[in-house]
């Protein structure tokens, strides 16, 4: 569930796409006469006068200038809507400069300890949201041995070194991860590398590793994972990010950093 904020922001961009189409769309019509079109109605049947600016009455248009009719009355209403465009794209931005998705759980984080005591939050804090998404999504659930272990700055342990680097990093940048949790995926349970939460966003996505993508068998069984995932209404960049490393290709750590920081910004 995305916020107030992500929604509004995609809107601006409608509207600015919008806009973009309109100004395209004004610039093909510049040999439109300027003038307005004038429309009254007798027995049921439209009839349309085009007036020059200053006039009042106009000129009645005859049915071989009906182009001319419908030019015109495009032009008006493509610069109605431009106006009510410009005008709703003053008011997201008005709204993304002023609201603040954290002021009400700020407002009971700022507290001394002493009133938090008394105070009972009427509404759910990140660390609360946090605490419940944990218990909702426990970890290091894949009954598989672990042939290599390797330990992680939280304390947990993880499969292997590119493993514990992704959880490190996780950790570092403050987001909250499990390892190896349970999806059921196309009738059968697997267990993703990872499930990160995005706080700001209340959303999760899974994290899948493929450290031996230069393998053959490893290769063909993890293209079929994708496969899956797509199946079961999974999309990269959605719900679902990864990342490879094989032979000559080690784990691109800088990568890793932007594609967190992109999911986390966006």
């Amino acid at each position: 569930m995305g916020t107030s904020r992500d929604y509004l922001q995609k809107k601006y961009m409608e509207l600015k796409r919008l806009e973009q189409e309109i100004m395209q769309a004004e610039k093909r019509g510049e040999e439109v006469p300027e003038g307005s079109l004038r429309v009254t109605e007798i027995q049921g049947k439209s009839r349309y006068f085009f007036r020059k600016p200053g006039e009042k009455k106009g000129r009645y248009l005859h049915a071989p200038e009906m182009e001319l009719a419908r030019n015109v009355a495009q032009k008006e209403y493509d610069r109605k809507l431009r106006k009510k465009i410009l005008e709703q794209q003053a008011v997201i931005k008005h709204f993304i400069k002023n609201y603040d998705e954290n002021a009400l759980d700020n407002l009971y984080q700022k507290q001394c300890k002493g009133r938090k005591e008394l105070i009972l939050p009427r509404i759910q804090t990140n660390e609360e949201f946090i605490k419940s998404w944990y218990e909702a999504h426990p970890g290091w659930l894949n009954p598989y041995d672990m042939k290599e272990s390797y330990k992680t700055e939280r304390g947990e342990f993880v499969r292997s070194k590119s493993e514990k680097i992704l959880a490190d990093m996780f950790y570092r940048m403050g987001v909250p991860y499990q390892y190896e949790t349970a999806l059921l995926l196309q009738g059968r349970t697997v267990y993703p590398d990872f499930l990160l939460l995005n706080v700001r966003r209340k959303e999760s996505i899974y994290w899948e590793h493929f450290g031996k993508a230069g393998e053959e068998g490893y290769a063909v069984k993890n293209f079929q994972r994708m496969a899956e995932y797509e199946r079961s209404g999974y999309r990269v960049g959605r719900n679902l990010l990864f990342s490879v490393e094989c032979p000559g290709y080690p784990l691109d750590v800088k990568a890793v950093e932007e594609t967190i920081h992109g999911w986390m910004d966006s």
